[in-house]
């Protein structure tokens, strides 16, 4: 196209007897550029020194050009040395000009032109309109070369646009059979293009999907928008898992009446993961379940007895205490975010205490430990003996979180049991004071032991009594 308009311009400079002939473009609202130009023989070119002019140097041809106007200048030098436009001219030796304009949709986009360097001679009616009709030509020209560009432009961003995609773009039409596909890379859920194009759709897939394929090209031709529609191409594949969105594609001309595009994405890993997800949320349900389950049974149970349930941090600090701690006259906020030894010394217990001690010590060690007794204190002064079992927890990297137990308030059984070793006492101090010798014989006639008298008449006896 470049060379076509330059052979035009050499022809109406020969026929206007011009010494150059030339086209700039308006690149922006302040620079031109000398696109095209032919000279005639021994006249030197000047498009090189041409580009990237600024537009003022026409400041005052530019409204009359404008307005469809002309520029026409029979004799350079009769033009005012303040003219802007003249040291230009007379850079390039002109004599005289023509020029006329280059117009868009009725904007001023570029301009023609004819210069006489050898003679100073006003152009001709016939030559101005020669130049006008080629103006014109240059025009739609200029246009059509624009569009190609811009579409070659859409045509390569295009192409670099569907070879970046993830996704397989098919085209079929109206009848759906298979005409074009455009992939950057072999995919595993379709065939490859040439074993595809040229046949049906109900010829590559499975009837299901066919099936459900017709139905998106009729909603989209009602005007409905599919996207998104996930498909199982396999029934037996989880690995041939696509989502699918179908647009129309209108027709571009008689010998073509249109389509479908259909845009085909891979979603088995997706899919994949969704499945694990899944799974991984009901493992999750069910653990929680059981939790729940676990933790309604230890309520219950904790509501018939007098233990309590409590847990502790890696740092010993208590994080939960079951509500049956209100046996010991406190609640669960007395204890929650203290540790043991912050708890014993608000409550007056002494921490040195053997059973304290010990506990402490299977803590350090991080060992179990069962029914570990030790005295405590009430609120209100008075004693009170606990009970202490607990279990250390860990994590799945096998770290310590915390401990776990229960406690009982085993008060009353201790006092009991110290009621009764001390009848138990008395009793033997009274029996062993008395003179004479008691002892046991079982129903076969068996000494079974002595239970008290004089030491020295406690002796063995084997056999049956005499």
């Amino acid at each position: 196209l470049d060379d076509a308009i330059t052979r035009v311009l050499g022809r109406i400079g020969e026929l206007c007897a011009a010494d150059r002939a030339y086209v700039f473009v308006f690149r922006d609202n302040a620079t031109m550029d000398n696109t095209h130009e032919w000279v005639a023989k021994g006249i030197e070119p000047m498009r090189e020194y041409l580009q990237n002019q600024p537009l003022s140097i026409i400041a005052a041809w530019q409204s009359v050009l404008a307005a469809d106007g002309m520029v026409h200048i029979p004799c350079v030098k009769d033009l005012a040395d303040s003219a802007p436009e003249k040291p230009t001219l007379d850079m390039q030796g002109i004599l005289s000009v023509l020029v006329v304009p280059i117009l868009v949709d009725g904007h001023l986009v570029g301009l023609a032109g004819l210069d006489r360097t050898q003679k100073t001679a006003p152009f001709s009616d016939e030559n101005i309109a020669i130049l006008r009709g080629v103006a014109d030509v240059i025009q739609s020209a200029l246009m059509r070369k624009d569009a190609l560009q811009d579409l070659e432009r859409t045509r390569d961003k295009l192409e670099l646009t569907l070879a970046a995609l993830p996704d397989l773009l098919m085209e079929v039409d109206l009848n759906g059979v298979y005409r074009a596909c455009h992939h950057a890379r072999e995919v595993s859920f379709q065939p490859p293009p040439q074993e595809v194009i040229g046949k049906r759709l109900e010829d590559i897939l499975c009837p299901v999907v066919a099936a459900a394929r017709r139905r998106m090209m009729a909603d989209v031709a009602a005007g409905k928008v599919v996207t998104g529609v996930e498909q199982l191409l396999r029934p037996d594949d989880p690995t041939s898992w696509v989502e699918v969105s179908v647009s129309l594609r209108e027709a571009t001309g008689p010998g073509d009446p249109g389509g479908y595009l259909f845009l085909i994405r891979d979603i088995s890993e997706r899919k994949a993961r969704e499945a694990e997800l899944a799974k991984a949320y009901s493992d999750l349900n069910q653990a929680f379940a059981e939790r729940d389950t676990v933790t309604s049974r230890l309520q219950d149970l904790s509501s018939i007895s007098n233990d309590w349930v409590w847990e502790q941090d890696i740092d010993g600090r208590f994080t939960y205490v079951s509500p049956n701690i209100a046996l010991l006259g406190v609640d669960e906020s007395y204890l929650l975010g203290r540790t043991r030894v912050e708890v014993a010394q608000a409550s007056n217990i002494d921490t040195t205490d053997s059973g304290f001690f010990e506990i402490t010590q299977h803590m350090n060690a991080r060992k179990p430990f069962r029914d570990i007794l030790y005295k405590a204190q009430r609120p209100d002064g008075s004693p009170a003996f606990l009970r202490i079992s607990g279990s250390p927890m860990f994590d799945d990297a096998g770290a310590l979180k915390g401990y776990r137990g229960v406690g009982s308030d085993v008060t009353e059984i201790s006092k009991r049991e110290e009621a009764a070793l001390d009848t138990a006492r008395r009793f033997e101090a009274i029996m062993a004071a008395l003179p004479d010798l008691l002892f046991e014989i079982d129903e076969s006639g068996h000494y079974t032991g002595f239970q008290a008298g004089p030491a020295h008449l406690r002796m063995p006896v084997e056999g049956d009594v005499a």
